[in-house]
């Protein structure tokens, strides 16, 4: 099993309890929330500093994190904007409204 893999036992109560699982989604991405902030906040100053590769990079890993976290969708497009990718950076910000949408 890897470390993304949910133990057998999780995954039956889940599938068991559709209830849970936002409860569950919602409780292990808090875990992470503060790993994922920390991504966004390099990535703005990287912005500033017009390393916008670097930028990209930091937010995917938020993104990876947590990919309903629409702050690290809105800087992602941000830098991908400034970077010169405008259809990428409108699809990034497409996601963002999705995932605010979600709340």
């Amino acid at each position: 099993m890897s470390e993304n893999e949910l133990p057998p036992q999780t995954l039956s109560v889940l599938e068991q309890h559709p209830s849970a699982q936002s409860s569950f989604l919602a409780a292990s991405f808090s875990d992470n929330s503060k790993i994922a902030k920390d991504f966004i906040e390099d990535a703005r100053k990287k912005c500033q500093q017009k390393n916008y590769d670097g930028a990209i990079k930091d937010c995917l890993e938020a993104i990876e994190i947590n990919p309903f976290y629409s702050r690290a969708h809105r800087q992602h497009g941000m830098a991908l904007y400034l970077n010169g990718n405008l259809d990428d950076a409108e699809t990034a910000w497409k996601k963002a409204w999705e995932c605010d949408c979600r709340r």
